[in-house]
């Protein structure tokens, strides 16, 4: 009820729309057969992915492939195996920010960043995968991934949305708060701030714990060291790169390799142990 009251849809329906814009997008900016698209954005089969995108476009799957630009907005996958598309975003967005805050807290062997690029791996349903987010020579963001399974890839654009903050309405965020004469003159001169998220919720909480009370650059030697002994490697990207490591290992492990006070090395070891137990969601 409360989704009808303020969106004008239910969850079913605002479900499906989604999965139908995300194959809009997996359609427009790759060229994956059309069964691998179906699947990708979360349809169960072939033709409820055509009668879906019939419904929200009026157009078939291959009508909206066809009826795509082919300019920058659609560039070839670098190699076999990986996707490459743009990532819809309302402007303005503040990329430098954003960049800046991913390169400034990237975990040693997990994560890397620079002014304009910043790629990780991360753990999904179907196993580990690698990305890639950076800004093209026009503005606009790029996804470049490689999946274990191409079933998650709907997950992990979602997961990347999130981690960018890209779905907030940067006109409403701005207005609000220029409304305070503190804040005007900063929103000015930089328009479309967001606030960068989590691609995981549990290692965002220890990363957070682990970061207490110590400068940026001793909680990410502190989260790399954690990652080198503890994580796992894997291969799916174009470089070797480790996963950070689980819940259950830091609670199992994390002792051995956590330094600091003993009260906090708890209460990170605590904390891990609820998340791996299910005590805490």
């Amino acid at each position: 009820r409360l989704l009808a009251a303020e969106l004008g849809a239910g969850p079913l329906a605002l479900a499906r729309a989604h999965r139908a814009h995300t194959a809009r997008t997996l359609l427009v900016g790759t060229d994956l057969p059309l069964a691998d698209v179906a699947f990708s954005a979360g349809f169960a089969s072939v033709r409820q992915f055509a009668e879906t995108l019939r419904e929200v476009f009026d157009l078939s799957p291959s009508e909206l492939r066809a009826r795509r630009a082919r300019d920058a907005t659609h560039v070839q996958p670098a190699s076999p195996g990986e996707i490459d598309l743009a990532l819809p975003v309302r402007g303005p967005i503040d990329t430098i920010g954003l960049f800046g805050w991913m390169r400034a807290h990237a975990i040693p062997g997990v994560e890397t960043g620079d002014a304009g690029a910043f790629a990780r791996v991360v753990r999904l349903p179907g196993g580990p995968a690698w990305f890639e987010v950076r800004r093209s020579n026009d503005g606009r963001l790029r996804l470049r991934a490689r999946l274990t399974a191409l079933a998650d890839l709907g997950t992990l654009i979602a997961r990347v949305r999130r981690l960018f903050d890209l779905d907030a309405d940067p006109l409403a965020v701005d207005a609000a708060l220029a409304a305070h004469p503190e804040l005007a003159p900063a929103v000015a001169a930089v328009p479309g701030v967001r606030v960068p998220g989590a691609v995981d919720a549990a290692e965002m909480l220890l990363r957070a714990m682990i970061g207490q009370q110590i400068s940026v650059a001793s909680a990410r030697t502190m989260q790399g060291r954690l990652a080198e002994a503890l994580g796992e490697v894997t291969d799916v990207g174009p470089t070797r790169m480790t996963l950070f490591p689980e819940p259950a290992v830091i609670a199992e492990r994390g002792l051995e390799v956590l330094r600091g006070p003993g009260a906090r090395m708890r209460a990170i070891v605590g904390a891990a142990a609820a998340l791996a137990g299910g005590d805490l969601e």
